[in-house]
């Protein structure tokens, strides 16, 4: 949520969980972003901005087409739709997930079908792409990550589609922000 802040200081940021807990928290913590349940959300609310952090390997699998149809339906007309996932081809990845209590539902998708389910969703991809993060101690390496994004050596992968052709400004100037890039790591 801060670096949503930081890249949109005046947007209404809205956060949902179905975890209760989870919402306590998260208001707690950031305090100029509204969260609610999903439920609680209302038919009518419609964002420009859509993003699933990690959520998909905890949706069952026959339960996903309809979550990102409900992800669609939220969008405005050329607003985006981002999704960033564990990538199953990493075998650190399937150790680390395998391992985690909080994943013990997880079933893991690959970037190729999150991108076909975009796509049946009537979204249009605009970039996808994994995400390859060298640690600290290889920090000199960074400038070279963006060469071998594709290939599927990194923890995670995401996903950016807008509902219509028109939503390529978006991307173009989130990637034009290069002091955030070397925070994030995302583009």
């Amino acid at each position: 949520m801060p670096y949503l802040r930081e890249i949109f200081p005046k947007a209404d940021i809205v956060g949902c969980d179905p975890s209760p807990e989870s919402l306590v928290m998260a208001r707690r913590e950031n305090p100029s972003c509204r969260f609610t349940s999903m439920d609680e959300l209302g038919t009518d609310a419609k964002f420009d901005l859509v993003i699933a952090s990690c959520v998909f390997h905890h949706i069952a699998p026959q339960d996903r087409q309809m979550a990102i149809r409900y992800c669609y339906s939220r969008l405005n007309e050329g607003g985006h739709f981002i999704i960033f996932e564990h990538n199953p081809i990493s075998p650190v990845t399937r150790h680390l997930v395998k391992n985690c209590p909080f994943d013990a539902d997880a079933v893991l998708l690959s970037m190729r079908e999150m991108v076909e389910r975009m796509r049946d969703a009537h979204l249009h991809i605009e970039v996808s792409s994994y995400c390859l993060f060298f640690p600290q101690q290889f920090a000199a390496l960074r400038p070279f990550e963006k060469y071998l994004r594709w290939l599927p050596m990194g923890g995670q992968y995401f996903v950016c589609a807008s509902k219509s052709e028109a939503g390529r400004l978006l991307i173009a100037a989130s990637v034009s922000r290069p002091d955030l890039q070397a925070r994030s790591g995302m583009f």
